[in-house]
């Protein structure tokens, strides 16, 4: 029986946020290694890839580093797989990035241009001199 060696810390580690229409993905790495994520169909199954793959390599030395790799969006709903890519066996990690308070943004937006607007008319209709004009003889 050969014993497996534990780690007290996972070696690398991912996270993300958006940035317009981008997703953002922070890679924190202890050791050398190249990470690629690229978006996936969820109806075909975890291990289904939209090309391109996207890659980045953490080349500085044994302290810990954080890489950013930026991706442009898919679609609304979308989620992107992420792996170690210089190893033959690497677990494939599935993030889905909840973009749902957009929609919430853009509502306040247009709620705002739409009273801004209301607002504009109506001042253009109090200010126009009425078309028939009283005059006293």
């Amino acid at each position: 029986m050969i014993p497996f060696p534990t780690l007290a810390a996972p070696s690398w580690n991912v996270s993300m946020d958006t940035q317009g229409q981008q997703l953002v993905l922070h890679f924190s790495s202890r050791i050398h290694a190249t990470f690629s994520a690229a978006w996936s169909h969820s109806s075909l199954g975890q291990d289904s890839l939209v090309p391109p793959v996207y890659s980045i390599s953490q080349t500085q030395g044994s302290s810990p580093v954080t890489l950013e790799l930026i991706i442009p969006f898919l679609k609304p709903g979308s989620c992107v797989l992420v792996w170690r890519s210089d190893v033959q066996f690497s677990w494939k990690h599935l993030l889905c990035p909840n973009v749902s308070h957009r929609h919430l943004g853009l509502l306040i937006l247009a709620l705002l241009a739409l009273t801004t607007l209301l607002g504009i008319v109506l001042v253009f209709i109090r200010r126009r001199p009425l078309s028939g004009k009283l005059t006293l003889g």
